[in-house]
């Protein structure tokens, strides 16, 4: 475990590998999605059930998961998502009938609500004290890497040995990377008592700031997911593009971030301002998502470019500000977990109107519904307050391990809640 000044730079390593193939699998459905389609024969509603459904479980299971952490550590928890994931994810490949598949992609989506809290918290806790911005980007940053691999290589991988075969490679690399996490992350260091679990609970989800976050990170979840899960869809089935076109365009989204993500992530570690970076995240996002309507490839690419950047920003401050409202060590999983669960949540529900609305009076309305959400669920941004202050000090310092400290600083973060 990183202490002090120090970065366990294995770990480290291990960590954001094992995200890179975790993402894969989350994201190398998207462009299988007309392969899918064809051989179960299915439309776009039908697809918009098989990523609602892998989303629905991901919001799900990802609160009690941070819960658990609080029992059992997010190493244990981590490890048991990553199995979860690996192994329906391999089942997945086998799926004899379109049901079959949207159960697996259901338990993939379970496994995944496991793992990612613990994959945030457990990188920020091995490098070095303040970087909290800096391991919010190495999220952001490896999930940027397995997603682009997953959209642009599994779009062409399939082509060559068919979706079926590259989506059992995607699981046995999450396997793999699970396994090696096994062997080199640390064991977990002793867990509070599981009396405190109720009152930190409550210190979590009635807190008015983490709520603020979270009802942002609903929108920006659900305009984030109707560009990542149809672009390509959109590419290949309305504007005629081959599969490979269609996926580099849709794989630019994943590849942004990693020019956004590691920059401001760096901006959150030197203070500034948390409000105005995330609401100019929200400003980007929406405007690339509304450019879509104009029906067209060059506007499909400076959407995936906006959206792709504007992720990056988001979702890296917004990390990093949740993590450090967390009242507790042990409750960092849970906080963390409870502001994604809302992405989760539009991510689960987008799908859905955006496939419906298509149906109805065709993509530009369906896009520009997208852009409208995520400005109106940004709206809370504007009371947003000062800088949230981790009372286990970035897990690094002090006031971990003296309780006297931990009390006063635990007092100090109500204060500036209330």
């Amino acid at each position: 475990m990183a202490s002090g000044s120090l970065t366990n730079v294995p770990v480290i390593v291990a960590l954001v590998a094992m995200n890179v193939f975790m993402s894969i699998v989350q994201t190398n459905i998207a462009p299988l999605n007309l392969p899918i389609s064809l051989e179960f024969h299915q439309n776009l509603y039908g697809l918009g059930l098989l990523t609602s459904g892998f989303f629905v479980a991901y919001g799900i299971f990802e609160l009690p998961g941070g819960l658990l952490a609080f029992r059992v550590g997010a190493k244990k928890l981590l490890v048991v998502g990553g199995l979860i994931t690996s192994a329906a994810a391999v089942a997945s490949a086998g799926s004899p009938t379109f049901d079959v598949l949207i159960a697996l992609r259901f338990l993939t989506g379970m496994g995944l609500g496991f793992a990612f809290p613990p994959v945030v918290v457990l990188l920020i806790r091995n490098l070095r004290t303040g970087s909290v911005g800096l391991g919010a980007a190495l999220v952001l940053t490896s999930f940027s890497i397995g997603g682009g691999i997953g959209v642009f290589g599994w779009a062409v991988l399939s082509l060559v040995i068919g979706w079926r075969e590259s989506v059992l490679i995607g699981g046995v690399l999450c396997l793999l990377s699970t396994l090696v996490v096994i062997w080199m992350l640390p064991a977990d260091g002793p867990l509070t008592e599981p009396t405190r679990m109720i009152s930190a609970l409550k210190s979590v989800v009635f807190n008015r700031q983490i709520l603020v976050i979270a009802i942002a990170f609903l929108g920006a979840g659900a305009a984030t997911a109707v560009v990542t899960n149809f672009m390509v869809y959109y590419l290949e089935q309305h504007l005629g593009l081959g599969a490979e076109s269609a996926g580099v365009i849709g794989g630019l989204a994943y590849v942004l971030p990693l020019l956004s993500s590691p920059f401001f992530g760096r901006l959150y570690d030197t203070g500034r301002s948390e409000k105005r970076i995330l609401l100019s995240g929200v400003a980007l996002l929406a405007a690339g998502i509304g450019v879509t309507a104009l029906d067209s490839v060059t506007s499909a690419v400076v959407s995936v470019l906006a959206v792709g950047l504007a992720t990056g920003i988001f979702f890296t401050i917004g990390f990093s500000a949740a993590r450090d409202r967390s009242p507790s060590r042990e409750m960092e999983s849970f906080t963390v977990g409870l502001v994604d669960s809302f992405s989760l949540v539009g991510s689960f529900v987008s799908p859905l109107y955006f496939s419906v609305i298509v149906l109805d009076y065709g993509y530009p309305p369906a896009w520009l519904v997208g852009s409208v959400i995520a400005v109106v669920l940004a709206i809370p941004l504007v009371f947003l307050r000062g800088r949230g202050k981790n009372p286990s000090v970035l897990s690094h310092g002090s006031s971990a391990t003296n309780p006297v400290t931990a009390a006063i600083d635990h007092e100090q973060y109500r204060a500036l809640e209330r």
